[in-house]
């Protein structure tokens, strides 16, 4: 056994984190845990984020609500594109710009640029890994 994670090491790096997934979920803060995905979406790390946001967007109401569901959306269409899935992923990627909207912000992600990219890449009906646009916030 410890051949073969040695032979996985040499071809994919060392591990980043590991975690045990199947531990009863935590309670945290809707801001933590938006603020985690979106550390966690820009590590390319989507499945992760995809979770810790959903823990968010069960609690939100209104415009949030809506909006961690795209970005949500949008990591599970890159889990896909992960897998070289890319119909499905186009497929929820468009899902994910539908809830997206065109301006404004929601914890320091630009979401009119965001929302900019992802109709580039639909545009070009070609995925791509991307990251959440954050605001240079002046010191």
């Amino acid at each position: 056994m410890e051949n073969c994670l040695t032979t996985l090491v040499e071809m994919l790096g060392p591990s980043l984190t590991v975690r045990e997934l199947d531990l009863p979920l935590q309670q945290s803060l809707p801001a933590d845990s938006v603020e985690e995905g979106i550390a966690l979406f820009n590590e390319e790390r989507y499945w992760e984020s995809h979770e810790s946001l959903e823990g968010a967007w069960r609690t939100a109401t209104g415009n949030e609500r809506e909006i961690l569901q795209g970005i949500i959306l949008l990591a599970a269409s890159l889990v896909h594109l992960q897998k070289d899935e890319i119909d499905i992923a186009l497929s929820i990627m468009k899902r994910a710009n539908a809830r997206l909207p065109s301006q404004g912000e929601l914890y320091g992600v630009e979401l009119a640029k965001l929302k900019q990219q992802v109709e580039t890449l639909l545009a070009e009906s070609h995925p791509a890994f991307l990251k959440l646009p954050k605001q240079n916030r002046a010191s």
